[in-house]
């Protein structure tokens, strides 16, 4: 199973190196949050089990991983830093510890342009059976940059992946030794049995989609 969100191919040599500093995200107020007041229970066990394995994820990744991040972000040599592959190892790993291992993906993302509703660039992907290299990019999604802000967020949906998965994703921000925050973990999580409740699906005309796309860990 391979991750659906379309990636598409950086067309820069990966300065972004020198583009942000970490932990400078914007200042804007963040996006509007989505109310879970009537989103049916079996919509919001899995929205609650995403955004929780994002902010547990993260908080494990705080600190000497962070740190690792910084310094692959600031040595410009993508996978060929020293450690890369143990730095993918490690979001395997917390996969493995979750109730769906084989539908959980896991990622390291940072913005291209940090304030700007710019593509965010994959930095380390955990799904090591076809990881997604360093370097590639995904359109721009509010809940990207709110975990850049410091607020753990997620989708207010589920979607269809290109492998015909049902997913929800949760973000949350990854933070140094000084507290920093220096990238985005992505967590999508396969959300089994919501194929009925097509009110909390993606639909395929984005302009048909009439709830706010965020929402928060409470």
């Amino acid at each position: 199973m391979k991750k659906g969100l379309l990636v598409l191919t950086l067309l820069l040599a990966l300065s972004m190196t020198v583009m942000f500093m970490p932990g400078c995200g914007g200042d804007d107020e963040g996006a509007k949050g989505g109310d879970d007041s009537d989103m049916p229970e079996a919509v919001k066990a899995i929205k609650d089990y995403t955004l929780n394995l994002a902010k547990d994820f993260a908080e494990q990744l705080d600190g000497d991983y962070g740190d690792q991040v910084a310094a692959l972000i600031k040595s410009g040599e993508g996978m060929d830093f020293a450690g890369y592959e143990d730095l993918q190892q490690t979001l395997a790993d917390l996969a493995t510890t979750t109730d769906d291992p084989e539908g959980t993906y896991v990622s390291v993302i940072v913005p291209d342009i940090p304030g700007e509703e710019a593509p965010y660039v994959f930095l380390i992907d955990g799904y090591l059976e076809d990881p997604i290299d360093y370097g590639y990019s995904e359109p721009w999604e509010p809940y990207y940059d709110e975990a850049w802000n410091g607020r753990i967020a997620g989708s207010n949906y589920a979607y269809w992946s290109d492998d015909d998965e049902l997913l929800w994703i949760a973000c949350a921000p990854i933070h140094d030794s000084n507290g920093d925050v220096v990238a985005v973990l992505l967590v999508e999580f396969y959300a089994d049995g919501l194929e009925e409740y097509t009110d909390w699906i993606w639909p395929e005309n984005d302009n048909d989609w009439k709830k706010p796309e965020v929402i928060y860990l409470d």
